[in-house]
């Protein structure tokens, strides 16, 4: 079940969260961020964007680095939280994450994930997406989470996995994809590929 060291799993992301939500699976990544400039097609629905903006990270991943060796894995993905056909991304300032709290606030939105997985000499690429609804925000609520801080580099101004959750009334579906990655369907490609074979 051991991984050698000599195989490392590239984490294309800046993002801590995934990098735990990996650690879940016995798995230390290495952080390998790229820098972006990020294409979105409109033409695309946005679960199929995140799966894009996955794909692009990936091959500017690729480009840099090269292909994965025989025995390394390499991780991209992409979060993004949508309503009423916009697309919230991260909050520049605090107006605008209360602005997205108030958008959210007593409504269901669905969190897309796209990733991109290259394991085994093999190469996925899938989104999930979940179902949200907040609860009723009074402004006491909003105040209270904003002064959190924890809006800061959140897609839709809030993070499930601390305080976030006392905004939410109910999920349906993965936990972990609103987090940032489905953990679910990650291992299960891992595991049909025989990642932690010897």
């Amino acid at each position: 079940m051991n991984r050698n060291s000599e195989n490392p799993f590239y984490l294309v992301s800046a993002s801590p969260r995934r990098g735990e939500l990996l650690n879940r699976l016995g798995i230390e990544p290495l952080l390998s961020p790229v820098d972006l400039e990020e294409f979105h097609d409109p033409a695309l629905s946005p679960e199929e964007l995140t799966l894009s903006l996955a794909n692009q990270k990936m091959t500017l991943f690729l480009d840099e680095k090269g292909p994965p060796g025989p025995g390394e894995t390499a991780l991209t993905a992409d979060t993004i939280v949508h309503i009423d056909g916009r697309h919230l991304g991260k909050p520049r300032d605090r107006d605008e994450a209360d602005e997205m709290l108030r958008l959210l606030s007593g409504r269901e939105h669905l969190v897309s994930t796209g990733f991109v997985l290259i394991t085994g000499g093999r190469r996925f690429g899938e989104y999930v997406s979940t179902k949200v609804k907040f609860r009723e925000l009074t402004p006491w609520d909003r105040e209270f989470y904003l002064n959190s801080g924890e809006w800061h580099d959140a897609a839709g101004a809030y993070k499930i996995q601390e305080k976030g959750e006392i905004l939410i009334k109910w999920i349906k579906g993965s936990w972990s994809n609103v987090m940032g990655l489905p953990i679910s369907r990650i291992y299960a490609i891992l595991r049909d590929n025989n990642y932690w074979s010897d």
